[in-house]
């Protein structure tokens, strides 16, 4: 189970930095996991057949898109030399899910025994001192998601496919 941080950059909308690291399955399933349900008001897990295609996909090896993290700060912001992998670890009790949910309750379903606990899931962390600025993200991250119409993807999936235009 490791960490493996590659980028801080700072977010001067909401004063926040901005890490982008990968995580293990393993360490997904144990770390991030238990966060979900750190907040009220963060969506309850959507029927499991919703995520059945998802399931199959992570089993067959496919690159699960990137898990966003919030980190509340303590008492100040850290320094960004101070912002290391122990950082990290050492502040997931301050952390919640702000980008993700489904996807990580979808790895969590899959028994241990069908998974590849080495494959690489890649996450972004924002680190803020303010839980306003946090929870804007996760407003803005989230604003008008809904589920695609089977029409849609199918439309999407076609439009690939067939040449409409000839």
């Amino acid at each position: 189970m490791n960490i493996v941080l590659y980028d801080i950059q700072y977010d001067n909308v909401i004063k926040s930095f901005y890490l982008t690291i990968s995580v293990d399955y393993e360490y997904a399933i144990k770390k991030l996991v238990p966060l979900i349900n750190k907040l009220d008001f963060q969506r309850n897990p959507l029927r499991a057949s919703f995520y059945k295609r998802l399931e199959v996909d992570i089993q067959s090896g496919c690159i699960m898109p990137n898990i966003t993290i919030a980190i509340k700060a303590n008492q100040k912001m850290p320094e960004k030399d101070d912002i290391t992998e122990q950082y990290i670890n050492d502040s997931l009790d301050n952390a919640f899910i702000l980008d993700g949910i489904q996807r990580l309750n979808t790895l969590n379903r899959i028994e241990l025994s069908k998974l590849d606990l080495s494959r690489s899931l890649y996450c972004n962390i924002l680190i803020s001192e303010s839980m306003d600025r946090l929870l804007y993200r996760m407003i803005t991250l989230n604003n008008g998601q809904k589920p695609m119409s089977a029409r849609h993807q199918i439309e999407i999936l076609a439009s690939n496919i067939f040449d409409f235009d000839t």
